[in-house]
């Protein structure tokens, strides 16, 4: 792609993106500025650079040095910083220096034409720095992230000529924002209500919270509840095979209609799910499930699926032996009941 060959306005989606790139930190305090530097410490003498377990012993010093308004070359960075120091005081703020150059380089290929969504931890009000969510440190999850200030990425692609949608509240653990470039008729009119419809009335960050109180209750629900909550996750397989325990506690009594409800179910949650090397089987547990309800076609497939993502094991082979037997293929059925001894 470059902005000789792109014809189309450009439609860019940053999902966990911007948290995990490099960030300047600076400290608002009794109308200065200071940049806030930061070493890395731990507590072992002998260390290995190279193992990824450092991380979590790492700890961090912030050490304060004043700068001038002129810290970046460009004058609407600047501009931003000192917007920050007249309006906030003894305030920590992370500034998203290698997201704006992204979102630079993005403006100039799309020629100023372009939809860019994004969703991070982060937060879009002075609300949240005040709270301290601006402080730099970062958290680790198999990786390491960092908050990201979508009020200043905000600010940016204004100075660039783009409109800004952020969410009206503070979001608890996902903030998603829209940034427009150009000038359509309508002045974004769809775009606007489609963020409306998603992100303002109910969106991600709502539903993670939703979920955190359902997962406490997972076995009370009823087995409609359950589909319909598996519903509104879009079918999420994370949160299926949460719910997988109480779903089976159902297999007993459940009629010809529910069981074809939970065929229906699994496919919908395969479909939408994409595998990228988890250790967990999802196609084995589907496949399960469905030879549980007598769907021994339905359920070959899926277990053939985790024979090609996971190779064959032993209970693999023995319910793929099942199926071919419940199907009258007993040579088949014999052949990988030897396979699973």
């Amino acid at each position: 792609l470059s902005n000789a060959t792109l014809r189309n306005p450009l439609v860019v989606i940053s999902n966990y993106v911007f948290d995990s790139t490099r960030q300047d930190a600076f400290q608002a305090a009794d109308e200065n500025l200071f940049e806030i530097q930061v070493s890395l410490t731990t507590p072992q003498t002998e260390i290995d650079p190279s193992d990824p377990d450092i991380l979590a012993r790492v700890e961090l010093f912030p050490h304060e040095n004043p700068i001038n308004g002129n810290y970046y070359e460009d004058p609407k960075w600047n501009r931003i910083l000192l917007e920050y120091k007249q309006r906030l005081t003894d305030t920590a703020f992370l500034f998203p220096t290698s997201a704006l150059q992204c979102i630079q380089n993005l403006h100039g290929l799309s020629r100023g034409r372009m939809l860019l969504l994004s969703g991070d931890r982060g937060y879009s009000h002075d609300a949240a720095l005040k709270l301290g969510r601006g402080v730099p440190t970062f958290a680790l999850h198999g990786s390491f992230s960092m908050m990201v200030d979508y009020q200043i990425i905000g600010e940016y692609c204004r100075h660039l000529g783009g409109q800004v949608l952020h969410p009206a509240r503070q979001a608890e653990s996902l903030n998603i924002s829209a940034f427009m470039f150009g000038d359509p008729p309508g002045d974004f009119v769809e775009t606007r209500q489609t963020y409306a419809e998603s992100i303002e009335k109910f969106g991600p960050d709502d539903f993670f919270t939703l979920k955190e109180g359902i997962a406490e209750v997972y076995d009370t629900l009823t087995f409609d509840q359950i589909l319909a909550f598996l519903r509104l996750s879009c079918w999420d397989y994370k949160r299926f095979r949460e719910c997988l325990p109480a779903l089976k506690k159902y297999l007993p009594e459940m009629t010809e209609l529910q069981k074809q409800q939970l065929r229906e179910a699994i496919v919908k949650v395969w479909d939408s799910y994409l595998p990228i090397g988890e250790q967990s089987d999802l196609a084995f547990d589907l496949g399960t499930l469905l030879l549980e309800i007598e769907f021994h076609d339905e359920a070959l497939e899926f277990l053939q699926r985790s024979v090609d993502l996971h190779g064959i094991a032993p209970g693999t082979a023995y319910n793929i032996a099942v199926c071919y037997y419940s199907l009258g293929q007993l040579d088949r059925a014999l052949d990988y009941v030897n396979q699973a001894l």
